[in-house]
């Protein structure tokens, strides 16, 4: 018997690819697995969408989602431009794997899986990050592996009959991904560290903002344009106010990574309804074109009052 057959290797179970929103665990050996995954002797689904599939991962409560899965046990990879089964299994000529042809193989366009067993399984909230960074190192020539396979909750379809029934395994050392998972938590780390500073950033200025437009003036300016620069500095640090323009401009609010976003609002270079800002002025003060490329606009929430023909002076108190 190889070497790794008795290492333990979970997997879901899903009946169809339809009805995927839960699965059954299975808690499989990599021997079973892999012997499960080179035999094409199970009957063809006339759909796709009806084809048995697997899944290296655990959910908790068994409810596919990316959020849920807690761990992922094996590497996958996908080939769909061109490369066959002996191609990918020398991608990692000294490692433990198998490889498959999948459903969608047709004679002279090979599409086909790599499976390879993880030496430590790799917590979900961190697989995507992972992968970019394996994919990264795998490189982006005609046989680059399909980028989909980041989702720590996608799922693979078994082996079955069809015009194609190529598979393969090798015994070699387990893969070790533990290189992969330092890199990625610390680019994390890097993240949340950027984000830190720029949200600090963001509610410094917007307090200085708000002392502003609270403090009295004695500055040369008119009535009326010290009423219209309260008025902009209180579009700009007060959450209450930002929600009641958003409502005046007749904005959709609906929450987007954590924060109520108000969108569908006239861009005032474009035109077009896909200007937005967010309510809470500490994530981001300023108001935005979804179109950068071919628009760019970006500004203020009173330019957005004043392009809509209403008074910035009147949200300053």
């Amino acid at each position: 018997m190889p070497p790794h057959d008795g290492l333990a290797c979970p997997s879901a179970y899903y009946a169809a690819a339809r009805r995927s929103a839960f699965g059954r665990p299975v808690p499989t050996s990599w021997g079973q697995l892999r012997k499960a995954l080179t035999s094409h002797d199970r009957d063809r689904a006339a759909d796709k969408l009806d084809a048995a599939c697997w899944a290296p991962h655990i959910a908790a409560g068994n409810r596919r989602t990316a959020a849920s899965i807690t761990a992922v046990y094996a590497l996958v990879l996908d080939f769909d431009d061109g490369a066959d089964v002996p191609d990918v299994m020398a991608l990692f000529p000294t490692k433990e794997r198998c490889a498959y042809s999948t459903f969608s193989a047709q004679p002279g366009a090979p599409r086909c899986r790599l499976v390879l067993p993880l030496a430590v399984p790799v917590a979900g909230a961190l697989w995507a990050a992972t992968m970019r960074l394996i994919l990264r190192d795998i490189g982006q020539d005609k046989s680059a592996a399909d980028p989909k396979c980041i989702d720590p909750s996608r799922l693979y379809l078994l082996p079955c009959r069809g015009p194609v029934e190529l598979a393969d395994y090798a015994p070699g050392d387990l893969i070790d991904v533990g290189e992969y998972v330092a890199r990625a938590e610390y680019e994390a780390e890097l993240a949340r560290i950027a984000a830190d500073h720029l949200r600090a950033k963001q509610t410094a200025r917007a307090e200085a903002a708000r002392r502003w437009a609270a403090a009295p003036q004695d500055d040369g300016y008119s009535a009326a344009e010290r009423a219209e620069r309260r008025g902009h500095a209180a579009l700009r640090a007060d959450p209450e106010v930002r929600r009641r323009a958003a409502a005046d401009l007749g904005a959709k609010v609906a929450p987007r990574d954590g924060s109520d976003v108000a969108h569908g609002l006239p861009c005032p270079a474009c035109g077009r309804p896909d200007a937005w800002f967010v309510i809470d002025p500490r994530r981001a003060w300023g108001a935005y074109c979804n179109h950068r490329n071919s628009c760019g606009w970006f500004g203020s929430i009173g330019d957005l009052v004043t392009a809509a023909g209403m008074q910035p002076a009147a949200y300053g108190g």
